[in-house]
């Protein structure tokens, strides 16, 4: 399961004298990095695109995460392309992976994996590249709330 931990633990002491200022941002940031994860997101059936959530973890600690359990290695990518760099074997001697390629059934002892997307870290990116937007959104919010 892919989970992204948000957390800002200072902010200026000035701007932490707006009352919950650091709770706006933390939520708004929050928000852009979901929609920015979701927007990335490789899409099939749409199921990994919908599977992601915020989750409140505490004061100014959010987690977006995803329900979806291959979201990992669709970011990291498996077999030869991801962490361990071996192909897949079929764990059972005689049996192989079945699978359709072009409407004709394919059969394999081994697989090379997929390669890795990185589309949590382009979310993260685009969100990264929005911080200073989104705090000063958090102070208008704030002061006019």
């Amino acid at each position: 399961m892919v989970k992204i931990y948000l957390e800002i633990n200072e902010i200026n002491n000035v701007l932490d004298n707006i009352d919950g200022l650091s709770e706006k941002i933390v939520n708004n940031v929050a928000v852009d990095l979901l929609g920015n994860v979701k927007r990335e997101s490789p899409v099939d059936h749409g199921r990994l695109q919908g599977s992601w959530t915020i989750f409140d973890d505490g004061p100014n600690q959010k987690t977006v995460k995803s329900s979806a359990n291959y979201a990992d290695y669709v970011n990291s990518g498996t077999g030869i392309y991801g962490p361990h760099k071996t192909p897949i074997v079929h764990p059972t001697i005689g049996k192989k992976f079945a699978f359709q390629v072009n409407g004709k059934m394919v059969y394999t002892n081994i697989i090379k994996g997929i390669k890795p997307r990185r589309f949590v870290e382009s979310g993260m990116e685009k969100t990264q590249n929005r911080i200073p937007e989104l705090v000063i959104h958090s102070i208008n919010q704030a002061k006019l709330g």
